[in-house]
């Protein structure tokens, strides 16, 4: 093999790596970016389904496009998820229709010292 030879064989060679290295961080950005702007969940309330929805007490409904609980019944709640996946982030907007009443259902659970909610 000639100098030259070896000269453009190592030209060859580096610009291939440098070409796969490229479009690894190419691939690994474009991999990271499609999956973090992506929530792995989101409900179907607008279409009036709650069926993914296990509830444990109260009176339950989809209405308008939103989830709510026609029910004064304490620790009622209604629950989602999976338990193959951790460290959730949860974003909700909640609309208090009784402020004081739910405000007395808090201290109640505060001054017993345990909430019904940690039986779920």
């Amino acid at each position: 093999m000639t100098h030259w030879s070896r000269s453009r064989t190592v030209l060859v060679v580096g610009l291939v790596v440098s070409l796969v290295l490229v479009a690894i961080v190419f691939w690994l950005r474009w991999h990271s970016s499609r999956t973090s702007q992506q929530p792995l969940y989101h409900d179907s309330f607008h279409l009036g389904k709650q069926d993914d929805w296990q509830p444990f007490g109260g009176a339950w409904e989809v209405v308008d496009g939103v989830m709510r609980n026609n029910s004064d019944e304490r620790g009622a709640k209604t629950m989602n998820g999976s338990v193959h996946l951790k460290d959730y982030l949860v974003e909700a907007d909640v609309q208090f229709n009784n402020l004081a009443a739910t405000l007395q259902n808090f201290q109640a659970a505060a001054n017993e010292g345990e909430a019904e909610d940690k039986q779920h």
